[in-house]
């Protein structure tokens, strides 16, 4: 008898703490474009798993989420889009201007939403639509331009989508433009993620510092907080010759041969679909300058047997000329700040590191210059 009056009281205080939990409201007013059904994706940290919670339409077309508290103050970002799990179709919202990003090769990273504040109200039109195969899922971006209006509750995310992505070439000036979009909104959770996901854009990690000391310091203490403090004790832009596995040979070998004046380290993985992509481009670039002091070395992060397996059997098949080795158990990315895949690491003949986009011209042909030797107008890049 007693224990059961235990679980009663057990479930009512549960019953209790759900009544007793804030719900946040997410609205939005996508214009141009119909949606038939449309939901949110949130981490739910207590299932630990994925929770969808479906938006609901009124009569002039905004539609309007309610998000629980213990969801809302556990998750940096939220998804807005809907799926098809028969067809495999996922599409997405994008709320990132498609003109501010059109430097950013992978769409998937405009996907998300920030926000700074309790709620959410923002107003969208739609621009244009990605569609991207990865293996048996049709992935489709349905970009939105938004209006940032400070009641948006997504103020930094609207204002500042470039933020920490050094896209410009004028280093200093946008150093500066980040500290103020900082100062602008201490408690964005959308830059805090942009800085972590950007580090190594950062020529040190007292720039980096800079930028950080201004967060508030909820930020500061928050999980993404912590991660950033920790990053920030590691320098990042000095090459270290580590010794890794050979994908082929299953030796341990260094990742680049003494000597080599110029070398391209290209971060990738079995899974990666926009690394596959990029084979072409590299396999270009590494017949136009293999004959010079350059190198391209393949780091593949897959760690599980079968990711490895699949890893070799693509090389083979897509000819690949240049070395593979594997990073695991090493986990090199973590000591560049690798993010992102693909990702394409220039060491510089006195070993520092930049990290620039092959699929972008001007980047391409920077990396062309210095490898032909016009390193003196380059070395104080």
């Amino acid at each position: 008898m007693k224990k059961n009056v235990i679980q009663i009281f057990i479930l009512l205080l549960f019953i209790g703490s759900l009544y007793a939990q804030k719900n946040h409201k997410m609205e939005f007013s996508l214009q141009g474009m119909q949606f038939d059904s449309l939901q949110l994706a949130a981490y739910n940290w207590i299932k630990r798993d994925v929770e969808l919670i479906h938006a609901m339409r009124n009569d002039v077309g905004i539609w309007s989420i309610e998000v629980p508290d213990s969801i809302w103050n556990s998750n940096d970002r939220f998804v807005l889009g809907k799926s098809d799990e028969k067809s495999k179709i996922y599409e997405y919202i994008c709320f990132h201007d498609t003109f501010a990003v059109k430097k950013q090769m992978d769409v998937s990273n405009r996907v998300g939403i920030y926000p700074d504040g309790n709620q959410i109200n923002m107003e969208a039109f739609y621009v244009n639509s990605d569609t991207v195969q990865s293996d048996n899922n049709l992935l489709i971006y349905h970009n939105f331009t938004t209006i940032p209006k400070p009641s948006s509750g997504a103020k930094a995310m609207i204002t500042y989508p470039d933020f920490s992505t050094f896209t410009k070439n004028e280093y200093r000036y946008e150093l500066a433009t980040y500290v103020s979009a900082v100062k602008d909104c201490p408690n964005s959770k959308f830059l805090a993620q942009k800085l972590f996901n950007n580090l190594n854009k950062y020529h040190s990690s007292q720039d980096a510092k800079q930028v950080f000391f201004h967060f508030s310091e909820n930020i500061k203490k928050s999980n993404i907080g912590i991660q950033i403090e920790k990053s920030l004790l590691k320098d990042w832009t000095l090459f270290e010759n580590d010794s890794l596995i050979n994908v082929i040979t299953n030796n341990k070998e260094k990742i680049t041969h003494e000597g080599i004046n110029v070398k391209l380290i290209c971060f990738t993985a079995s899974w990666c679909t926009n690394c596959r992509k990029e084979i072409p481009l590299l396999k270009e670039i590494y017949n136009d300058l293999k004959d010079e002091s350059f190198e391209i070395v393949y780091i593949s992060v897959d760690q599980r047997d079968d990711q490895k397996s699949l890893f070799r059997k693509q090389i083979q098949e897509d000819k690949i000329p240049w070395r593979s080795l594997f990073s695991y158990p090493e986990k090199i990315e973590d000591k560049y700040m690798i993010r992102a895949y693909p990702t394409n690491m220039l060491v510089y003949p006195d070993n520092h590191t930049e990290f620039i986009d092959v699929r972008i011209q001007e980047d391409k042909e920077k990396l062309y210059r210095l490898v032909k030797n016009r390193i003196s107008e380059l070395i104080n890049h």
